[in-house]
């Protein structure tokens, strides 16, 4: 069993309702026991190219869930694929477009990953306070990468302490009180019995 965090975001409404339908798609696949924990939820600018179509500047609604799961790396992409395409992702849309979701493993059990089509630690997830202060929130001890040179993996920093060495980002917001009560540690239960 592995220990794993993903971040979502969504920024096609309606963003709530599509980010809880994808949270319930992931605790039916993915989750052992259909159980997670879930963060706050943020809002943050849409990161997008010089030249990018005005439209596209959609904020987005983003959190991180911790969950176990039993699928080894790639079968977990692949599985991620599937809840997105089941969301009503287009694969095939442009990189930078709005999304009705967007899954990225984040951490898969504090350890590398370096495959084609996948990279763990998430190679943004270092730099971007909209993953980590959500990130901080339910695994705060999770191990990030600042890349090197030489290594993908040889700068290897807890969330909390990356999270600290960034400054304060305008531009994300926590929704208060966002955080249903049955994502809690300690009250986590499946999803499927709420959605």
């Amino acid at each position: 069993m592995y220990k794993i965090a993903l971040g979502i975001g969504v920024n096609i409404p309606p963003h709530q309702e599509r980010l809880y339908a994808a949270i319930s798609l992931v605790s039916e696949h993915i989750a052992v026991n259909h159980t997670l924990t879930c963060s706050n939820l943020y809002e943050t600018e849409a990161l997008l190219p010089a030249g990018a179509p005005k439209e596209w500047n959609i904020n987005y609604l983003n959190c991180v869930i911790v969950l176990h799961t039993r699928l080894e790396p790639r079968n977990l992409l692949h599985a991620l694929k599937l809840c997105e395409s089941k969301s009503g992702r287009l694969h095939d849309a442009p990189r930078w477009c709005p999304r009705s979701i967007d899954l990225d493993i984040i951490i898969y059990d504090n350890m590398p990953v370096e495959e084609p089509l996948l990279f763990v630690p998430h190679k943004e997830a270092s730099y971007r306070a909209c993953v980590l202060q959500p990130l901080c929130e339910v695994w705060p001890d999770s191990i990030v990468v600042f890349p090197s040179e030489n290594s993908c993996f040889e700068n290897k920093i807890s969330a909390r302490h990356a999270l600290e060495w960034l400054a304060d980002d305008p531009h994300i917001l926590r929704i208060e009180e966002s955080k249903p009560e049955f994502y809690t540690h300690s009250n986590s239960k499946s999803l499927k019995a709420i959605f």
